[in-house]
């Protein structure tokens, strides 16, 4: 059955995760979707992209709130807009995610076929998966959903299985019904899964019709069905924005899709992936994916390697000078160096925990460009009693008229012209030029001018969290302890 090209294919992207799987490059508040691993684009981006064309319905991304300017800023470099963004106070779980998208789209009252994604895949070429996803999506009329599938091609033990019918076929554009799922199997199951040459990864990209979901989802999971929807029209909109009401988020039991829906189901179709797929949820997954070179090293950033074979090496600021090692992962960023055998997918994790515990590092703050609704800012130095950091502040844009009671603040000009208010007296400073702005004073940092303002900031004091700072105007409707 063609796909009827008068029904657009709308993505719900989800953008989750708070780096703990990819630590010290990811972190909570710069996860692996907004990463580019060596890429041209990010990962959030490049799944953007792969849902252009005219069979496709602008997407809605669902992220934590913490994010959301990341992926605003991450679709706007792309020239894409957004059906909308809608922002989870927590994780809820794949599940609710689906049914947040679901119910947002009742309400403006949209018949689309969905296609769910999550947003840390590797996948070419476009053209392959897009008539897959053309495939499935035509298929939806079909089954209660289809699904993508990767063919196994190693026994791992991080990816859950798809069993199609013994002596199963898939030809280019067909849809098989599946015979059963297995989650994440020990690598003996998994050895037998490749070896039957019936069994495909999960890849969990699903599409389905959404009234068709939404009432199967209400028979199948009644509870969070209901909480979702209470959660979706008690929500607040701003912008590009839907903030999901909290206290409906929090009372939702935190289930991934596949579980509390997908293998309930009873009718479910499965279109095979020709395209090469990598979920990038491993240091080994991003040194399968990566281009390497004769020694079989995939090195990101400035590096010196002397003896070194098949490992990943990544750096997003030092130089890093490594000899005689093999199948090793060693990235580094901000604060922080990883160091662990590539296979040994619980390291990072596993390190991050320890660190935190001891007191050793700020798990949440790296060095990358973290984006605001005013610009974006880059940690360039921490320490207990100074930080420096650089701010990008657009045109047009202006931070939050407010105060500090621990900190006082010096402002460097790099580039651009600053609009300063300290107290009562506003004034205009140009490159080298600088300003002091003792604790306790009022002030605010704006751009009037038409190219970026760029800022070096040094915060001295006793206490330099964020959390010492108290508003008293916002353009953009922000709490007074969040973050500038």
């Amino acid at each position: 059955m063609a796909h009827d090209r008068t029904i657009k294919i709308r993505p719900i992207i989800l953008c989750g995760g708070f780096g703990r799987r990819l630590w010290p490059l990811s972190r909570p508040y710069w996860p692996k979707p907004f990463l580019d691993f060596g890429y041209e684009h990010t990962l959030l981006q490049q799944t953007v992209l792969r849902f252009q064309g005219d069979a496709f319905a602008p997407p809605i991304v669902i992220c934590n709130e913490e994010h959301r300017f990341g992926v605003a800023q991450q679709l706007r470099d792309l020239h894409v807009s957004p059906e909308t963004i809608i922002l989870e106070p927590k994780s809820a779980g794949t599940a609710a995610a689906v049914m947040f998208g679901l119910h947002y789209l009742s309400t403006i009252s949209d018949t689309s076929t969905l296609a769910i994604t999550p947003a840390d895949h590797i996948i070419d070429p476009i053209e392959d998966f897009q008539k897959a996803i053309l495939s499935a999506a035509a298929a939806t009329s079909d089954f209660d959903l289809v699904l993508l599938g990767a063919p196994a091609n190693a026994p791992s033990t991080n990816y859950g299985y798809i069993k199609v019918p013994p002596d199963t076929r898939i030809q280019p554009n067909e849809v098989t019904r599946i015979a059963r799922f297995v989650e994440k199997p020990p690598v003996e199951t998994a050895k037998n899964l490749l070896s039957s040459g019936d069994a495909y990864w999960n890849t969990g990209i699903f599409l389905f019709d959404a009234v068709k979901m939404t009432n199967m989802a209400a028979s199948i999971a009644p509870e969070l069905a209901s909480s979702s929807k209470e959660a979706v029209l008690s929500a607040t909109s701003g912008d590009d924005f839907i903030r999901l009401e909290r206290n409906a988020v929090e009372r939702i039991q935190s289930k991934s899709f596949d579980i509390e829906i997908v293998e309930k189901c009873h009718n479910v179709g499965m279109a095979a992936l020709p395209a090469t797929w990598s979920d990038m949820g491993t240091w080994q997954s991003i040194w399968n994916a990566a281009d390497k070179d004769d020694d079989g090293n995939a090195v990101v950033g400035k590096a010196i390697l002397n003896g070194v074979k098949n490992s990943l090496v990544m750096s997003d600021n030092v130089n890093i000078a490594i000899g005689n090692v093999s199948g090793m992962s060693i990235i580094s960023s901000g604060d922080s160096v990883f160091i662990s055998p590539l296979t040994d997918s619980q390291m990072p994790a596993i390190l991050l925990d320890m660190a935190t515990q001891q007191g050793t590092i700020t798990p949440s703050l790296t060095p990358s460009k973290l984006h605001r609704a005013w610009g974006s800012f880059e940690i360039i130095r921490n320490c207990d009693t100074f930080s420096i950091k650089q701010l990008t502040v657009t045109p047009g844009k202006r931070l939050s008229l407010q105060r500090h009671k621990y900190r006082s603040e010096h402002w460097v000009i790099i580039s651009g012209q600053a609009t300063i208010t300290i107290g009562d007296e506003i004034k205009l400073l140009g490159p080298n030029e600088s300003v002091y702005v003792p604790a306790g004073h009022l002030h605010r940092l704006a751009n009037d001018a038409e190219d970026p303002l760029v800022v070096i900031e040094i915060q001295t004091g006793s206490y330099l969290g964020e959390d010492d700072i108290e508003r008293l105007d916002d353009d953009f409707e922000r709490s007074h302890s969040s973050h500038k």
